[in-house]
This record gives C-alpha cells, structure tokens and sequence, in this order.
C-alpha cells in the first residue's frame, strides 16, 4: 500500500484527499509528514472547500436562543435538511460571566460569534470552525460596541468579511417605532478582513437604520439589510447594500406594495439561487389574516425588475418567514413557535417536528465542513 502511495501522482492523490471529510483528513495529518504539509497547504483547504460546496448535502445549521433553559443564550444545531431532525447541538466557545456568546453570521464552516466581556459594550469577536475545533480572536477596535452585524465571503479577493456598525452620541435613530425616527447621521462603519487580521474604517457611510439588523443576506460578495432612513416626516426604506470587496455602500429601491390597509409585520431581504428575494408579512385587513408575499429582482440593481413571485396565507397564524429550503420551500415560524415549511408551487404544508426550545429560530443556512482557521494556534 505504502509503495502503491508513493508512486501515485501527487495531483491524483490531491483529488482523492480534496473530497473527504474533515475529521478524516485531520487523522490523516499523522500519515506522514508530505500528507501533513499537503492537508496543511491553503491552496489544498481551498480545493477541499470548494469541493464541499459543491456537494452540499446532509445537514442544515439553525441558529436560535434558548430562553428556557440559559437565559435567552444563543446557540446552533446541526439538522437532517430533509427531516429536520436535530442531529448535533454545537457548543459555542469562549462563554462570558455577563451574557452568552451570540452568532452573528456563518458562512464555509466558519461561525462569526461575540462575546460580551462587561456591562459596557466591551466584547471579543472571534471566528470558530467547529468541525476542527479552532478559533481566531479578532484585534479590539475603539468602535466596537458589540454590534457586528454581517459576515460573509467576498469571493472577488478570495477573503472573509465582517462588518462592524458603531452608533455613537451623534446618531439619532435608536427611538422607538411610535416616537418616531429621525435618522440624519451616519453611523460608523468598520470591516474585518481574516486575510489581513486587520480593521479598516468605511467611508461614505449612508445615513440610515438597518430595519433588524440580524437579518441580512450575502450575495456574490454583496450584503443586504432593509433598512430606513430621513426625518419624522419624510421617512423612507429601502435595501441597504454593502460591496465588501470594493468597500462601497448602495441603495436598492424597493418594490411598490399596497400596506394602506395593514399592519406590517415584517420585511427581510435573503437570498435565492442567485437571486435577491424580499419578504414582506404584512396583516391586511381587507383580506383579513397574515400575508406573505415574495417578491424577487429579476435583475440585480434594477428596480424595474421587481416581481411578485408568490402571495399565500395559511391562515396558521404565521409570525415571520425564516428563509428558504433548497428546493425553494419556504420555512415559516408561526405565533405557537412551532415551525413549517411551505411550497408555493405545490401549496403543501409540511409540519417540522422542532424541539419546542428549538422554535426560538432565528434564521438557518445549509452547512458545509471546511479546513478554514487550521493552521491556526488556539
């Protein structure tokens, strides 16, 4: 066997080591020492990753906080995407005596996770890689006030992001819905890089609220909030995009819907098959019931091209939509907590046995093994 190795092809052997799994290679690493070097190599992680991605079936990671038992601490789970049976909880690192550790992202095996240190705003950020057991620390910014609020894959320079937005005394906009909002000032706004392991300041930052700023999308590198901006009296919302790459902000013009006769309950932008889909829940009462329309930019950046794909009630009393399966179901949460998935082609409901602590949902996203973070010292 040892001979056979030896006289196999090096590319060949990168193409039958580049599509195990993780925990395989890492027992691998103790073969010999050209094995260690190869599975060590950033070119082979990158392969390995790539080939993941391609293949991604088996599991979906949720996100949510468990209010019964830790205080509302957040936490994740690995489920079966088609059952959705719970198949692993994952244990957050780096716990803090003020409040648990909190996910802000996750995107290639990586979790982009917070920690509160003090009652005053000071936390650690740091990137955890949970099939390998590593985690990067990031460096301590003046303006981090435990508000990063995106994290994402910038595949135009081949890096991982996180975005950082800092409110100070000067940003008005923190009142309540029924106070009114004045937003006129933009906050600060700091991106991480991991291929440098260093902060930049933003500039040219829009003046503007991001509606809930724990729910965003990435798109080719693109990060998406809805978000809302101007005076009292001249209020308007929009999608607020950030390119990570080129570290610029823009606005996407929303499309025109009738809420004159509703309460709206939520809007979050999320993505789709390469696509940008926007959510709207909105109560109407002329049509009596939570409605959920999907809408969907046929064209990147064009308003114009905005397009109803789909309108439903369930009459189940849906509370918000959490995201997509991959074969374009939807997955709502309902006001009883419990969860389902609905195809709007097909109209079928489907009732996903979730442990009740389970349904504190935030959002889910496909997950993928990767070797990011292994040369890493923690």
């Amino acid at each position: 066997m040892a001979t056979t190795l030896r006289n196999m092809p090096n590319d060949i052997i990168i193409n039958i080591l580049s599509r195990l799994p993780v925990k395989s290679l890492i027992r691998f690493k103790c073969v010999c020492k050209s094995w260690h070097a190869l599975v060590s190599d950033p070119n082979f992680i990158d392969t390995h990753l790539n080939h993941t991605r391609a293949n991604n079936d088996g599991y979906v990671l949720s996100k949510y906080r468990d209010w019964e038992n830790s205080g509302g601490e957040h936490k994740a789970v690995l489920h079966c995407d088609e059952t959705f049976v719970e198949h692993t909880q994952l244990e957050l690192p780096l716990k803090s005596f003020f409040e648990g550790p909190r996910v802000v992202g996750y995107c290639d095996g990586l979790f982009c996770i917070y920690s509160p240190k003090s009652q005053r705003y000071e936390c650690d950020v740091y990137l955890w890689n949970p099939s390998i057991r590593k985690f990067r620390v990031l460096p301590d910014i003046d303006s981090f006030n435990g508000s990063p609020v995106a994290f994402g894959f910038v595949p135009q320079i081949n890096d991982y992001t996180v975005v950082n937005f800092f409110y100070d005394e000067n940003f008005r906009g923190m009142f309540s819905r029924a106070e009114g909002m004045c937003i006129t000032y933009p906050p600060r706004v700091d991106i991480y890089s991991l291929r440098t392991n260093s902060w930049e300041e933003v500039q040219n930052v829009i003046p503007c609220q991001p509606w809930d700023r724990t729910k965003y999308s990435t798109l080719n590198g693109v990060v998406h909030w809805v978000a809302v901006s101007g005076t009292e009296e001249n209020q308007y919302e929009f999608i607020l995009s950030f390119d990570m790459a080129n570290k610029i902000f823009g606005e996407i013009k929303l499309p025109e819907y009738d809420g004159s006769d509703g309460i709206l309950l939520d809007k979050s932008a999320m993505a789709l098959m390469g696509s940008l889909p926007l959510f709207v829940s909105l109560e109407d009462r002329q049509r009596r019931g939570v409605w959920i329309d999907i809408w969907v930019m046929k064209k990147y950046g064009a308003a114009e091209s905005w397009s109803k794909q789909y309108s439903f009630n369930l009459e189940l009393n849906v509370y918000y939509p959490v995201g997509f399966m991959k074969n374009d179901e939807v997955v709502l949460k309902l006001q009883s907590a419990e969860l389902i998935s609905y195809d709007p082609r097909s109209q079928q409901v489907k009732h996903l046995h979730v442990h009740p602590v389970r349904t504190y949902l935030s959002d889910f996203t496909y997950y993928t093994e990767s070797l990011l973070l292994l040369n890493e010292g923690n």
